[in-house]
């Protein structure tokens, strides 16, 4: 049941970091400040995830009567968790680098006097 409660909260949190909100100029930083605390809360549960894959190898290693079920859970908890991960870093470095050209084009906007603001969204480099 661990296996499963874990795997299905990978799969809501892997689903929030897909998202492309960082391509909508608007709250950039605001943006950037709910993504620092929400990969604030995935480190938090590392070690929840790390334990159930221990518990996991123990329970394999003592011959539990299903380890040929356990053992691909085990895969699938490792792989959705390193993709967790790596879409966390894409995310908050897609928002940082959108960060930064916004107030790249804000500070060049202020030195040219433009009268206008970005409304268009942002797209992908």
């Amino acid at each position: 049941m661990l296996f499963l409660q874990a795997i299905s909260w990978l799969n809501e949190k892997i689903s929030i970091t897909v998202d492309e909100s960082w391509t909508d100029p608007s709250n950039l930083q605001g943006k950037l400040q709910k993504h620092q605390t929400f990969e604030a809360e995935v480190m938090a549960n590392q070690n929840r995830i790390l334990s159930i894959a221990t518990e996991g190898g123990h329970m394999i290693d003592a011959g539990h009567y299903a380890a040929k079920e356990i053992e691909p859970r085990m895969k699938q908890i490792q792989e959705l968790w390193n993709e967790l991960l790596e879409n966390c870093r894409n995310k908050r470095s897609k928002l940082v680098d959108a960060h930064k050209v916004l107030k790249r084009h804000r500070s060049h906007c202020e030195r040219s006097h433009c009268d206008y603001y970005i409304s268009s969204p942002l797209t992908s480099q």
